[in-house]
């Protein structure tokens, strides 16, 4: 068995355990389409046959959840605006590795979705959440 592509650590932490579960969630998909990957490019399409929907599916979720927890907040709208921004720009990338999946080598779809987590999180929900944050209208 593989070993984990990326591993969470707290440095990721966002402060907000909602996001953060989700954000582990994704680091566990993206664990998964490694442990996924072998020579046989067969059987890593038929892999990510299975798995697109759900993958795309999640994202949006947890974009959406990003989303409402800053409009909940009053985080400044340009900052929300920026980040639907970013969002709608990966959602439109992942759907295009999706559409060209055959294509692609799944190391390159594993790398993108992390490359693009990484900097995510690092650039844009650390300077957009905080700790204090309301995670509903409770």
């Amino acid at each position: 068995m593989k070993p984990n592509f990326i591993q969470w650590e707290e440095k990721f932490s966002v402060g907000i355990p909602l996001i953060d579960e989700q954000h582990k969630k994704l680091f566990a998909l993206v664990n998964d389409i490694y442990a996924h990957i072998n020579t046989d490019h067969s059987k890593e399409i038929a892999y990510f046959e299975k798995i697109k929907d759900a993958l795309v599916s999640y994202v949006i979720n947890h974009f959406s959840t990003e989303e409402n927890i800053m409009n909940l907040n009053n985080v400044d709208n340009k900052i929300v605006f920026e980040h639907k921004i970013e969002h709608a720009q990966f959602i439109e990338e992942v759907n295009r590795v999706i559409s060209d999946h055959k294509k692609w080598d799944m190391n390159e779809v594993a790398f993108l979705i992390i490359e693009w987590i990484f900097n995510h999180i690092e650039k844009m929900d650390k300077n957009s959440f905080n700790a204090n944050m309301r995670v509903s209208n409770e």
